[in-house]
């Protein structure tokens, strides 16, 4: 039979863990609700983007930019982007991230520039024997406009000087706070294809548009912008997604310690009516000693 002590020391103990994620939980719920709010507000810009690229296509077929184009065929390398966290006890989430990556990397049939987002997925790699050409680790703690820039500025610098001629972003999309699913999505270059789906507002669709100084600068100008918020996009996402693995972790952990709890307690008050019996016991069997 355990001690008494020793369970209750144990009880105690998991006691302390359930708070731990408890807390864990409360916080990813609060963040998450955060990071859906920056994604709405990032997707009424990206929409309306959309649908002013569609605009000017449809009155300009043969435009093209260095960065929109009508056709693509690899023949330089291709710049994977994975997007992971810098923490652990969220499930599955970094493991399927990195694991659809690399496949993706092995059907690659060009060489590849490799940059990883958040801890877990350059030590990932670093683990699969690749090597990491650029690390960001603070971004996905706080996923941010500048910051997002400041990844694009990298990644168009590599495609504008050659290194690269394709960029693609592998993160995980948050359909809804119990279900997330890995997306492979190609960012540069954009294809005129990408925007056939576009559907405009009616809003859009009846004003009477006139691009200043003209179409041609404008859209010149909206696709970098376009991209931008498209790769600030797979960061909130990505920030969204975590912190919804990690409170679906924690619930299950939550759960797990309180049935162990209510176990142990079964066991603390068996062995404590044992420890009460045996010195009932020893008390009536000392005094019968005592009598005789």
């Amino acid at each position: 039979m355990s001690n008494v002590y020793d369970i209750k020391k144990r009880i105690k103990s998991v006691n302390s863990t359930v708070e731990l994620t408890r807390a864990m939980y409360l916080i990813s719920t609060s963040r998450i609700r955060r990071a859906m709010k920056m994604y709405q507000s990032n997707q009424l810009y990206f929409n309306h983007a959309r649908q002013a690229i569609k605009h000017i296509l449809s009155h300009m077929p043969d435009y093209s930019h260095k960065y929109l184009k009508h056709e693509h065929e690899s023949n330089k390398a291709t710049c994977f982007i994975v997007i992971a966290s810098n923490k652990g006890m969220a499930g599955g989430y970094n493991h399927d991230v990195c694991t659809a990556a690399l496949n993706a990397i092995k059907q690659c049939r060009t060489g590849i520039v490799l940059i990883t987002v958040g801890y877990m997925a350059a030590e990932f790699f670093r683990r699969e024997g690749y090597t990491v050409d650029f690390e960001y680790r603070d971004i996905i703690d706080s996923p941010t406009i500048s910051a997002a820039r400041r990844m694009m500025e990298s990644i168009s610098e590599r495609m504008d000087s050659g290194i690269i001629d394709e960029a693609i972003v592998v993160y995980t999309h948050m359909i809804n706070s119990v279900k997330q699913e890995v997306r492979t999505t190609r960012l540069l270059p954009l294809l005129i294809q990408d925007f056939q789906d576009v559907v405009y507002d009616p809003d859009f669709r009846d004003a009477d548009i006139t691009y200043e100084p003209s179409p041609e600068e404008v859209i010149t100008a909206l696709v970098p912008q376009y991209l931008l918020g498209m790769l600030y996009g797979t960061l909130v996402q990505a920030y969204a997604s975590e912190h919804s693995k990690r409170m679906q972790a924690m619930d299950e952990a939550t759960r797990n310690a309180d049935e162990l709890i209510d176990k142990l307690q079964l066991e603390y008050n068996s062995a404590r009516q044992g420890a009460i019996t045996q010195e009932i016991t020893e008390i009536v069997s000392g005094a019968s000693a005592i009598d005789g």
